[in-house]
Order: C-alpha cells, then structure tokens, then sequence
C-alpha cells in the first residue's frame, strides 16, 4: 500500500525571479526525498538568480529554460501529475491569469492548466505587491478555475514563504483522492485543565497539532469530522468541520459520550492530551501566595475507557505517549492499553525527543493493532495523519 500520496509521481517545479528562489532548490530536493520525479522549468529571471545546473542536480533532470521546437510545454502538460510555480512572482501570476505566454514557465503553466493537471501557486513577493488588488484580482480569477494557493506566512508584518511541509501538505491535498467520503469521525484534541483555585490549574505542554493535523487531513479527504478541542491548544479549528471546545476532562469525557450517543460515528480518534489527574475541591478564590499549602489529587477516568463501555461496537483509536525512546518499551506498553481498554488501534510515542514531544511539528509513531504493528518514520505531523488515517481506513472497510 503506497502510504505517501506523492511517491511514484511525476511533476513539473517552475521557477521565477524571486529573492525565495533558494526556497524553490529545497523543494524540489524535498520532493525528490519523496519519490517524485521533478522536472524544473526556470525563467530567464531566475536564471539571474541562481543556475540551472543547481536544480538539473537538484532533480538529477536536465531543467528547462527555454522553449524549443521540441515543444517542451506540451510534452509536459501531457504526462505530468502535477504543475508547482514556486516562487511564483506578481508578474508571473498576472500573466498565467491573462494567459500570457512569454516565458517556459507561463507557456508550461498554460498548456498544463488546458490539459487539466492540477496546479499548485506559491507566491513570494513583498507584502504590498501580494495586496495589490490588481494581483489579488488575478489570484482570485485562477482559484475559480481551480488552482490552488498556499499564501504566504506573516511573521512580524512581513510575507515571508511558506514553510516546505505546508506546501507539501497543499499538494497532498490537492493530489488526494476524496476516499473518506464515507466515513464520519470523532476526534479529540489537545490538553486540559484542572483548576487549583480560581486563577491556577494544572495542565500539560500539549497544543493540539497532532489531532488537528488529523481533523484536517480526514475534512480534506471527505470524512465528515467532529472535533472536541480542550482549551490551550496553539492551533485552531479547521474552517468546515465541526468543533466545540472544552476546559477540564471531565467536560472531555461529557461532550465526548454525549456525541456517540446522539451521532453516528465510524471511529473515534482519542488525541487529547487529558490531563490525568484533577482537584477533588478547587478553592473558589485565589490561594494566597503567602502560605505555603498542599495538593492532594486523584486519577482523571480514562476516556477511551468510558467511551468503549457506552460504545461496544465503536471503532477506537488511542494515542499512548511515553517518555522514553526505547521503542519496545513504547509498544509493550500500547500493547497493554490495547488489551486493558478493548481498543482496536493505539498510536505511540515518545515525549523525550525535541522532534516528537509536545509542540514538534513532526512526529514518529508505532501503531498497534492486535495482529500487527506498524512503524511510521518521523515526517511532518501532516503526513503522519495521512498516513494514520490510510491505515483507518485499512482496519475499518475490513
């Protein structure tokens, strides 16, 4: 089963004169890593920037920057799966709008919209170029026909490129197929909190990325999805899917069984970083910090625990995190959950490594099932989810 929705495809990476053009190299290198075959077209802009022979090594392909009678434009346009301009400037998105074809880039990008391959647009340009109603104008007329842009990320009032994964992510998501249009899901996500007094609670770093990342990923592939968010995640909802938010674990484990009772869902993704212990009598009002004082706490219910014995027949899937990176300990003890809460998949992890632990932006899991485990190498949380929800889908149309 292919588990990354690029390896094995073919695509056309276009290059214009941008300051980002650097940024282009290690995309094309990125999507090599992928198994993607790249083919580069350059303008004569970019050339002044950078040489071709970078990016020939780059895809280990001769790149493109001219036009010749062998009419490159069509050869391409006919046998790629997908078309990325990136950098793409003002001028290049203004003439592929117009439908101007001065340049390799513009003419490959024309034949490859006339020949229906989806299109992926990257602009990099300063900020009071990008708004430019005119510019805006043209990007909206090329989103109505279907092409697809990841905008620039604002950091201290400036558009900055966006990072390689989340253009990863776009293309993904423009390449994949709608195959979970048939599924609905619950997932939880992100820490919660159990209060102290009336100012102070105890939590965990938890931020929500990974069962975001999932709600995502399963919204663009056609599930229909209900998120349960717990209050201090860093990330929010996604536009279009269903979400409501909660402070303490007991309001986790609430709105989590009040909706598989009232909905019908084919799997619940427990993500949520519940916190696993909670003060039988908070103080109303704020302690003072003058006198010291003791804590005494007690165990939070396990969700998936609840959850299975209201659901018998729910398709369940819990995260086990660890702070460990011996990989048997990690799956001796998903095997456990597993057994001890009847779930059909465990998701684990280790919390110890500044690439996996809380806040990361990649992970790397084992996934546990009763015949099976399956070992997913660190990548982006996005493709993580991806790939999870591939092997969902495995379990669940068995």
């Amino acid at each position: 089963m292919t588990l990354d929705i690029l390896e094995g495809k073919c695509g056309v990476l276009c290059l214009t004169g941008s300051v980002a053009i650097f940024e282009g190299v290690r995309l094309a290198r990125e999507l090599v890593k992928r198994g993607v075959e790249v083919q580069a077209v350059l303008t004569a802009e970019a050339c002044r920037f950078i040489g071709p022979d970078l990016l020939s090594w780059a895809t280990a392909k001769p790149a493109i920057t001219k036009i010749s009678g062998m009419a490159e434009h069509v050869s391409l346009a006919g046998s790629v799966d997908f078309a990325i301009i990136a950098p793409a400037t003002a001028n290049s998105i203004a003439k592929i709008a117009l439908g101007v074809c001065d340049t390799p880039v513009t003419l490959v990008t024309t034949a490859a919209l006339g020949a229906e391959v989806p299109t992926l647009i990257v602009p990099a340009m300063h900020l009071c170029l990008f708004n430019n109603p005119f510019i805006q104008e043209r990007i909206t007329t090329l989103e109505e026909k279907g092409v697809r842009f990841v905008p620039p990320e604002m950091r201290g009032g400036k558009a900055k490129f966006p990072s390689t994964s989340s253009i990863l992510e776009a293309l993904s998501s423009l390449l994949k197929r709608k195959d979970l249009t048939d599924y609905s899901f619950l997932i939880n996500a992100g820490p919660t909190r159990e209060f102290i007094d009336g100012v102070r609670f105890i939590s965990n770093p938890s931020t929500g990325k990974m069962g975001v990342a999932l709600a995502k990923a399963a919204h663009q592939r056609g599930a229909q999805v209900t998120l349960v968010l717990g209050e201090g995640c860093t990330v929010e909802a996604p536009p279009g899917i269903t979400s409501v938010y909660v402070t303490t674990g007991q309001e986790m484990l609430s709105e989590v069984l009040a909706l598989t009772q009232t909905k019908q869902f084919d799997a619940f993704l427990a993500v949520a970083a519940i916190c696993d212990f909670t003060v039988p009598s908070p103080k109303d009002a704020k302690i003072s910090s003058h006198e010291g004082f003791s804590l005494r706490l007690k165990p939070v219910p396990k969700i998936t625990r609840a959850v299975r014995e209201a659901n018998p027949n729910l398709f369940i899937v819990a995260f086990k995190a660890e702070y460990t990176p011996d990989a048997e300990h990690l799956i001796r003890a998903a095997r456990q959950k597993l057994s001890d809460e009847n779930l059909n998949l465990v998701v684990a992890n280790d919390l110890s490594s500044s690439k996996t632990g809380f806040g990361s932006e990649t992970n790397e899991v084992h996934v546990i099932s009763e015949k099976k485990t399956v070992h997913i190498p660190l990548d982006t949380k996005e493709i993580i989810a991806h790939r999870l929800l591939d092997l969902i889908k495995e379990q669940l149309s068995k």
